[in-house]
């Protein structure tokens, strides 16, 4: 799958961090958010009674709030933008619609690695599938709305699969 971004070209316009980098730091950020969501979830699953579904929502959204400050502060670097709210509320409604399709994954896909031989730790791996599936999703729709900024104007995207 090839995800790109073209920028409109105009003399003197001003060029940010190289797309690449932005998708790693998004990479870095998204991958610390994942550490916190899958600690939570996992103290949720030995310490609660709590069905796996509602753990991971309840994981889910610890993660949602560690991406979101990555993501604004360094990734995206919009911090100082003072669209701090309309901003949280995007990057919310684009990680609620991925946290929606994280749990319908990872409901899916435990009972597969729980044949697997996985036994009681089957989520994991299905956490982690479902993961990397949604990271396309969070990378391309937070790109182009959440923190869009004026570099963006007018972007082409094109996803060739």
């Amino acid at each position: 799958m090839d995800i790109v971004f073209k920028r409109p070209t105009t003399s003197g316009s001003i060029q940010r961090q190289p797309e690449w980098m932005t998708l790693i730091r998004f990479a870095v950020a998204g991958s610390v958010g994942t550490i916190v969501d899958i600690t939570v979830l996992s103290l949720l699953k030995a310490n609660t009674p709590l069905p796996l579904w509602l753990a991971n929502v309840g994981s889910y959204c610890c993660g949602i709030l560690s991406n979101f400050l990555l993501n604004r502060y360094w990734t995206f670097k919009s911090g100082s933008s003072g669209k701090a709210g309309r901003e949280f509320l995007q990057f919310s409604i684009v990680s609620a619609a991925g946290m929606a399709f994280n749990t319908l994954l990872l409901t899916l896909l435990e009972p597969v690695f729980t044949g697997a031989g996985t036994g009681e730790w089957s989520y994991i791996p299905a956490k982690a599938a479902a993961t990397g599936i949604v990271f396309v999703w969070n990378y391309v729709i937070n790109r182009l709305w959440t923190f869009r900024g004026e570099e963006l104007t007018g972007v082409k995207v094109k996803i060739k699969i």
